[in-house]
């Protein structure tokens, strides 16, 4: 009975260079929604800017915390990636219904 998923005849092939580092920043990224991922790179770019994200409907205000989490561990992993010791950074203003991002 075979149990490995792994193919017998496998054939690995060296990554190296551009390929590897690309390789690696897709894995640390992976799940992170776009929209996050481009508002993080471009925190980083522009450490004088942050950024605003609108809590349109009151669905979006009453799972406002968890959206504020997802925002700050999505920008957090974009930091480590591609960042030189930035922190990110959020608050989340109920009145206002938004939640602002920046890096420091």
């Amino acid at each position: 009975m075979k149990t490995s998923v792994i193919p017998e005849t496998i054939k690995f092939e060296a990554a190296k260079g551009d390929e590897l580092v690309t390789a690696k920043s897709a894995a640390k990224l992976a799940g992170i929604h776009p929209e996050i991922l481009a508002m993080g790179r471009r925190l980083l770019k522009s450490p004088t800017e942050g950024g605003v994200f609108r809590l349109g409907t009151p669905d979006m205000v009453k799972n406002a915390v968890a959206i504020e989490n997802a925002f700050a561990k999505g920008l957090r992993r974009v930091a480590k990636a591609f960042g030189t010791g930035q922190k990110a950074k959020t608050f989340l203003d109920y009145e206002q219904k938004r939640i602002v991002v920046w890096m420091e």
